[in-house]
């Protein structure tokens, strides 16, 4: 057999909302070729238009494709819930665990429909050694009226499908809401500031993935096996370091805010001429508190690191000292973005207090480290 025939390859179907159990009564996980074939053929026949069959028969060719090529290899068909997440996310990981006892894959290939479904992908890759992702896109018919009938069962998904509603419904139904309250509170001219800042804090998060990060994160906090009094201290100072960074972004955010507000700053014009004074008021009145988040934050990865990893623990430590360092020119940095001329002295100042800090603690811990490791090894 060919040398990549010693790899065990799986491909993974991923129906995330359950359909397949829900319209076709499938208990999961479903693995091997032909429990996972008449799993598509029920769906399909429950309901011709659901496209994770598609997605099912697709991971069933891929799977066929890569026998005829001489790999090792194992179809799967795993489900989450209706529910949403993030239930969904944890009765998915747990199939595949069970699935991951049996087979121990090398190599794994995930095949989704594309609609939803891919927001598990970084989470099964926390936890598989995923090779590939095969997106399945059913072709329709080019003409005309077809055409307008898909449209018009997308435009009836945006409101009736649970993954995209909570999206159209929801999203409409919070800026409805704020503006009702800037209404009731004479504040409505101030509505354009608060969509605008919404609409922004959306477009970074999905562009960045930084909601599927969160996510991540949280599994990786609450997940993690450590004993109990490191398993508390863990989540304690990781809830702390969110709350502080959303303390400091929010109050530099409503400060900054207010700046603009006295300045009359009403336009993009004004609000570049005035981004020193912006940028600084935030600095000044939230980067402390978001310092100090992400120093708990590194406290938490001691925790875990102490337990699982100690030789992690010089760079943890390492990290530390320099935000710890870093506070003096962090509570300069304010003033000075807000007047340079009068405080670029200080600021000068205080990074010179905060590198020779570093610059201390630092040769300090290395030191401390190399008489340890001599020590050991005597």
């Amino acid at each position: 057999m060919k040398e990549e025939g010693k790899k065990r390859i799986l491909v993974l179907c991923i129906d995330l909302d359950d359909d397949v159990g829900n319209k076709a009564g499938i208990k999961t996980p479903v693995v091997g070729r032909g429990p996972v074939i008449d799993a598509g053929l029920k769906l399909a026949l429950s309901d011709p238009e659901e496209s994770d069959a598609n997605a099912i028969f697709a991971s069933v060719k891929t799977y066929d494709k890569l026998v005829s090529e001489g790999y090792g290899c194992q179809v799967a068909l795993v489900a989450g819930s209706q529910e949403g997440e993030p239930y969904s996310s944890m009765k998915v990981i747990e199939e595949i665990k069970q699935i991951s006892k049996t087979y121990e894959p090398t190599d794994v290939f995930v095949v989704t429909d594309g609609f939803g479904d891919e927001d598990i992908i970084p989470v099964v890759k926390a936890n598989l050694p995923v090779s590939g992702v095969v997106r399945v896109v059913v072709k329709h018919s080019k003409s005309v009226e077809e055409s307008y009938v898909i449209i018009g069962r997308y435009i009836k998904m945006l409101f009736t499908d649970e993954r995209f509603k909570k999206y159209t419904l929801g999203f409409s139904g919070i800026l409805l809401i704020l503006y009702s309250l800037l209404s009731g509170l004479n504040l409505l001219a101030q509505g354009v500031f608060v969509t605008a800042f919404i609409f922004g804090l959306v477009m970074l998060m999905k562009g960045y993935n930084l909601d599927i990060k969160i996510k991540n994160k949280f599994y990786t906090i609450f997940e993690t096996e450590l004993p109990l009094p490191q398993y508390v201290t863990n989540i304690a100072f990781n809830l702390v370091g969110y709350v502080l960074i959303a303390l400091g972004t929010l109050n530099g955010i409503y400060q900054a805010f207010l700046v603009t507000q006295s300045l009359n700053a009403t336009t993009v014009i004004t609000i570049i001429s005035n981004s020193n004074l912006i940028l600084g008021t935030f600095f000044k009145n939230g980067g402390a508190y978001i310092l100090l988040g992400l120093v708990s934050f590194q406290l938490s990865r001691f925790v875990v690191t102490w337990y699982l990893n100690r030789k992690e623990i010089q760079n943890i430590v390492l990290v530390l000292i320099a935000l710890a360092s870093s506070y003096p020119m962090i509570l300069a940095l304010g003033d000075f973005l807000i007047n340079p001329g009068v405080y670029l002295v200080s600021m000068a100042y205080y990074s010179i207090i905060s590198l020779v800090i570093f610059i201390i603690l630092s040769a300090t811990l290395l030191m401390s480290f190399r008489i340890l490791k001599r020590s050991a090894t005597i």
